[in-house]
């Protein structure tokens, strides 16, 4: 509560306590010999920096640079993951009957696939794929794990390899989602402070782990079988598909923005 408070407080301070306009102020004469000097002039038309106020600087990162669409990713990717830890324990205790130990070594196997998930996109970042194909990739895995849960294992009867299966595609999204969104969050809050807009993103990852165990928990208990615990997580998945399609064509101009600058 702390947390989300002092969240919510920075968030007012920023859209109440603003400039309305930008400001620019002049480069004090000292620093024009320098190398930093040379360096800010050239890119603010070589006489002033601009000051961005706090709700232009906000416009810029969420809605220019697509900034929203990774606050969306992290907090669907944190709200599916929090969704399947709380429901794997009630459903292999009804369908297996397993006790602690072998929900023990089930929640074990699902951190090693995030750590192959982790893994995984590392590989794929270092060997030149863009950061808008790995996100891609986990955004298809999780609905390639979602359909396989949604198909075999909503009704009353579920064997092991089915919800191994499915689990396995849906659980690595995790990762992939998470490690690529995080690195294209940090290229759209370029070259503002990153501070306040992390908070904002570690924020939207603990606002999911609030409503996913009510949600899993009374859909598990409330219903006879699990066809409507996985229907909800499949319309997550289709709202995680959704935002990214809307940005795919500013996250295309954005790579190639960050291409451009890299080779200069």
């Amino acid at each position: 509560m702390i947390f989300v408070a002092n969240v919510l407080f920075s968030l007012l301070f920023l859209l109440g306590f603003s400039d309305p306009k930008p400001q620019s102020t002049p480069l004090p004469e000292e620093e024009k010999n320098t190398k930093t000097a040379v360096e800010l002039t050239s890119k603010h038309q070589e006489s002033e920096i601009i000051v961005y106020s706090s709700r232009h600087m906000l416009k810029i990162v969420l809605w220019e640079n697509g900034g929203w669409l990774h606050l969306v990713i992290k907090f669907i990717a944190g709200f599916q993951q929090y969704a399947m830890e709380t429901a794997i324990t009630p459903i292999t205790r009804t369908q297996f009957n397993w006790g602690s130990f072998e929900n023990a070594i089930a929640l074990l196997l699902i951190a090693i696939v995030m750590v192959i998930g982790i893994v995984l996109t590392l590989l794929l970042q270092k060997q030149g794929f863009s950061e808008r194909f790995v996100l891609t990739l986990g955004v298809c895995s999780m609905g390639i794990g979602v359909l396989i849960l949604l198909v075999f294992c909503s009704g009353s009867l579920i064997f092991v390899w089915q919800l191994s299966f499915g689990a396995f595609f849906f659980v690595t999204s995790f990762p992939i989602m998470n490690v690529s969104s995080s690195t294209l969050f940090s290229k759209s809050i370029d070259p503002f402070a990153p501070g306040f807009f992390f908070g904002m993103y570690s924020f939207s990852f603990g606002i999911s782990g609030i409503i996913p165990p009510i949600i899993a928990g009374s859909m598990i208990d409330s219903f006879p079988n699990y066809l409507p615990l996985f229907l909800f997580l499949f319309f997550v998945f289709l709202a995680a598909l959704g935002s990214l399609c809307s940005q795919w064509k500013l996250l295309g101009k954005i790579q190639m923005k960050n291409q451009v600058k890299a080779l200069t």
